[in-house]
């Protein structure tokens, strides 16, 4: 092959090298995910701010210290840590939409509606709200599969919410509407949450910012704001009251959490955003099954209908 063949051809190559590699980083993100909210579904149950906030804290802390130390190290290296000032600025400022509506809210509507509920109903609004702030502020546009996958994952809420009445009852006991409805705006608040969050982690990684440089802020911000707010209603003697085996499995959930961070932020580093939330909504199916299977959550068949279409066309 001539040297004027190769370049010829190496523009096409490169793009499906780089098509399959940011897929390789979903489905990653996608395992790593799952086993960070089957290792949450742990700690789900209590509904005040005190504990859902200190949940946040611990799962936000690996991410950050994984973060910090990649930017030690470069700074080390005479190489370039943060993107500048005024991006981290605007990251920390998207981390207190990840982390509040996103984290807390997710953590709240876990301990509502249990793991195979809340996490389907998530990616609804998820990949809602992703294409959107796409769209506005990323200018990506969105193919004719993408919509039809999007459209069959939002048109499964209206379903889903058929279950929500079994999966509260499980999570409270004797459920009321309002926990049931608690469990469903939770729910798309998170999703929300995760969806802009994206938007800003996409436009980062897509710049001159690193993988790192992006997650840093918006991981310090879910160890710092939570665990602040965790501190003023739980006091000390609560904190340290906290069986150590709850902390290690949501440290041991942070952990996954880190990995799957930085794996979906390689993935948009590559992929339009739309194409990213569609494969990471491969955890719905994964996660309702692990909710079933491990904490006897109702399986019931309008659960399995988000994680059937999350397959469906991308």
């Amino acid at each position: 092959m001539s040297a004027s063949q190769g370049d010829s051809r190496s523009p096409g190559e490169h793009r499906r090298r780089t098509a399959h590699i940011g897929l390789a980083f979903g489905i990653g993100a996608a395992l790593a995910y799952t086993c960070t909210n089957i290792l949450l579904r742990n700690s789900a149950g209590p509904t005040d701010l005190g504990w859902n906030c200190w949940a946040t804290c611990l799962k936000a802390v690996p991410s950050a210290l994984a973060a910090w130390a990649l930017i030690v190290y470069r700074w080390t290296q005479g190489e370039r840590g943060l993107d500048g000032w005024k991006s981290f600025l605007w990251l920390t400022l998207n981390g207190f939409v990840m982390q509040f509506g996103g984290n807390i809210s997710f953590q709240y509507a876990m301990s509502f509606g249990g793991l195979a509920l809340t996490v389907p109903m998530c990616f609804c609004t998820l990949i809602l709200s992703g294409a959107l702030g796409g769209r506005l502020f990323l200018k990506e546009t969105i193919s004719r599969r993408a919509m039809v996958a999007m459209w069959c994952l939002i048109a499964a809420v209206v379903i889903l919410s058929q279950g929500a009445n079994e999966a509260a009852d499980k999570m409270r006991g004797e459920a009321t509407f309002a926990d049931m409805a608690k469990a469903i705006v939770f729910s798309g608040l998170s999703g929300l949450g995760y969806g802009f969050g994206g938007v800003s982690i996409r436009r980062a990684v897509t710049g001159t910012g690193t993988i790192a440089s992006t997650i840093a802020p918006l991981s310090t911000i879910g160890v710092v704001g939570p665990g602040l707010i965790a501190w003023n209603q739980m006091g000390s003697s609560g904190l340290a009251a906290v069986p150590w085996e709850m902390n290690a499995t949501i440290l041991a959930a942070g952990t996954c959490n880190a990995f799957g961070f930085f794996f979906v932020g390689a993935a948009m580093a590559r992929l339009p955003i739309v194409r990213v939330n569609l494969i990471n909504a491969s955890q719905t199916a994964m996660c309702a099954l692990g909710g079933i299977i491990f904490f006897s959550e109702p399986a019931t068949w309008w659960i399995g209908l988000p994680g059937g279409s999350a397959w469906g066309p991308g």
